[in-house]
């Protein structure tokens, strides 16, 4: 009497194939989860081509940049100086002294970069230089501008930067004008 799965004359139940096949198949799966779809589709190109018919490979994934890194902080032993200068600051608006300087720390990074490439064209550029920035009812610099320096790069730049900083939201909304002075030296 033949046993569970076999048939008489030794044959093998149509069982055995399909998880033959299946195994395969979840091979095929996971190769296609880890990358290995496109050695399959290659391998099927070639295949459908000698069948003779012909197939459009697909196209490669896009290539996915990585998140930008944050920049190094600056070596104060080679850095110039760069001081947010407290007296001649103005403010008009809801937000308490204390905390747009806190901001205006946190940030003194992207300035003193801006220095330094204008330094690079002329190192004995010294200035005192001007942002005059609106943060609105959200937190966000609205609107930004400098001067102070002749230099238009320098001025743009530290401009550009301001742009780019959050403040807390000002209490009871509106918004918050601020005259900000930076001096500038590479003594």
């Amino acid at each position: 009497m033949p046993m569970r799965g076999e048939r008489e004359h030794g044959e093998s139940s149509p069982m055995v194939p399909l998880m033959v096949g299946c195994a395969v198949l979840t091979a095929l799966l996971a190769a296609v989860g880890l990358g290995g779809y496109f050695l399959i589709a290659r391998r099927m190109v070639g295949y459908s081509s000698a069948a003779g018919r012909a197939v459009t490979p697909l196209p490669p994934a896009p290539i996915v940049a990585p998140p930008s890194l944050p920049e190094p902080a600056p070596d104060p032993a080679r850095a110039p100086l760069i001081e947010p200068s407290a007296d001649g600051t103005e403010i008009e608006g809801a937000l308490l002294r204390e905390v747009i300087a806190r901001v205006v720390r946190r940030h003194l990074a992207q300035v003193q970069r801006c220095y330094e490439i204008e330094l690079r064209a002329d190192p004995a550029l010294t200035a005192r230089v001007v942002a005059h920035f609106t943060i609105d009812a959200t937190g966000s610099v609205s609107a930004a501008s400098a001067d102070g320096s002749d230099d238009v790069a320098l001025t743009t730049c530290i401009a550009a930067a301001v742009r780019t900083w959050t403040f807390p939201a000002p209490e009871g909304g509106g918004v918050v004008t601020v005259n900000y002075p930076f001096v500038l030296s590479a003594s």
